[in-house]
């Protein structure tokens, strides 16, 4: 980081910031975005840091799909000797034996030497240290940075108080005001891109579980924009056919910890709604468009899926003084017959019934099921608030299946009728009843 070159503008990111972007597709449907390999060599000067364990540092910085990979279109590959460029480890002192311009002071990049100050690689700066950012994220700014130049980049200032400073600002020297960040900004990695006729790929994601649910498949993962903070979209296929768009947008602190500049919201976990049989579960994470033309839509992942597991619906539950009505029904595809219904009231088992009421529109929603899974049944509770649960149980392969959790509420009120209110004898004569849920003794009226 020279002093003389702290005022040099950073034309590339200047000039993509003009482009209108276009949209995407499916990574399906574009063609394999171009890519490139640059090599390069990890050497030291009098340097006391163990050589490798610097060489493993920036490797690592290299391959994050944060930096100048691009999220793969760009691959540092290290070789024995040689390459596009070296990554030089030197102490302070030897700084200025690289040329003019390398100051003992900072790290630098003079010609095909990419130099860091070893310095600064074991201590940071006081700016960068004063920002409260530690010294793994230094390590990777310095990298970015010096390759930055290397790739073609001059300086560049922040944009404002309180932005996110561009990974080749002078952080080390001065924030300027912006907050410290190691990693290009969307608008550099879109200039390294279009500079070589590459595609950003930025998106990234997972597709980590698809399982039978009974009534849909659950499909669960991750899925992330390099270039924004905030949440995208998935878009999921069954079989070949849309099955819906979902926002990525379920807390993953484990996420949010290994990439703290774009959040945690960057989860789904989302219930396809399916039929019993073998489908092909297929996901694909939505470019927020930032990369500009050629940005994609990546797969996050495929999956066969079978749905064995009973399905069905609690479409009652209902309280009256010290009772719960519980009614719906349940299928299993693996037989026609009635299956069990377990009911739980507070998380304890209440009751186990068989699905053998009659239900036609069951027959004729699932033709060879036939119409007896029906359930209805009464259980007791005390008075309060209950939460009730019921689980169609698993026959042949599959799992028990949650048909449905409800809350209700069961009155503490007395309650009671009067049963008589005539004339008699110059009075007037009133009978009934009356009974508290909180005693077993008689009340007053």
């Amino acid at each position: 980081m020279p002093a003389a070159l702290r005022t040099v503008v950073v034309v590339l990111v200047a000039a993509a910031a003009m482009l209108v972007l276009a949209p995407v597709t499916h990574g399906t449907a574009a063609a394999a975005p171009a890519s490139l390999t640059y090599t390069y060599e990890v050497r030291g000067l009098d340097n006391r840091t163990n050589l490798e364990d610097f060489a493993a540092s920036a490797a690592g910085t290299f391959h994050d799909p944060r930096g100048w990979s691009l999220g793969g279109p760009i691959e540092f590959v290290r070789v024995p000797s040689g390459g596009d460029f070296t990554l030089w480890l030197a102490a302070a002192w030897q700084m200025p034996s690289f040329g003019t311009g390398c100051e003992s002071t900072w790290s630098c990049r003079i010609g095909r030497n990419v130099v860091v100050n070893e310095t600064r690689w074991t201590d940071a700066s006081p700016a960068w240290n004063a920002s409260g950012r530690g010294l793994a994220d230094y390590r990777a700014l310095v990298v970015n940075h010096e390759v930055g130049h290397w790739l073609g980049f001059g300086h560049a200032p922040c944009s404002g108080t309180g932005a996110l400073a561009p990974v080749m600002q002078q952080q080390s020297i001065d924030l300027q005001g912006c907050r410290p960040n190691p990693w290009p900004l969307p608008g550099e990695r879109r200039a390294a891109a279009v500079a070589r006729g590459l595609r950003v790929a930025s998106t990234q994601g997972s597709l980590d579980e698809a399982r039978d649910e009974g009534n849909g498949v659950r499909v669960r993962g991750w899925a992330l924009d390099f270039d924004t903070s905030a949440s995208i979209a998935v878009d999921v296929y069954l079989d070949g056919g849309f099955a819906g768009r979902y926002v990525a947008d379920a807390r993953r602190d484990d996420l949010a910890a290994l990439y703290p500049e774009t959040g945690p919201a960057h989860g789904f976990d989302v219930l396809v709604p399916a039929g019993p049989g073998s489908h092909t579960v297929a996901v694909y994470a939505i470019s927020a468009g930032l990369g500009g033309p050629g940005s994609t839509n990546p797969l996050l992942g495929t999956r066969q899926v079978t749905l064995a597991s009973p399905f069905g619906h609690l479409d009652l539950a209902v309280g009256g003084f010290d009772a719960l009505r519980v009614a719906g029904w349940a299928i299993d595809p693996d037989t026609p017959a009635p299956i069990a219904v377990h009911v739980y009231v507070d998380g304890v088992g209440v009751a186990a019934v068989t699905a053998d009421g009659a239900r036609p529109d069951l027959a004729a929603a699932f033709p060879g099921s036939g119409n007896a899974h029906g359930f209805d049944v009464t259980v007791r509770a005390g008075t309060g608030r209950h939460t009730v649960a019921v689980y169609a149980i698993n026959v042949g392969s599959g799992g028990n299946t949650v048909l449905g959790s409800r809350t209700v509420d069961l009155t503490a009120d007395p309650v009671g009728g009067v049963d008589l209110a005539g004339a008699q004898g110059g009075r007037i004569r009133v009978a009934g009843w009356a009974l508290d849920p909180d005693t077993v003794g008689p009340v007053t009226v």
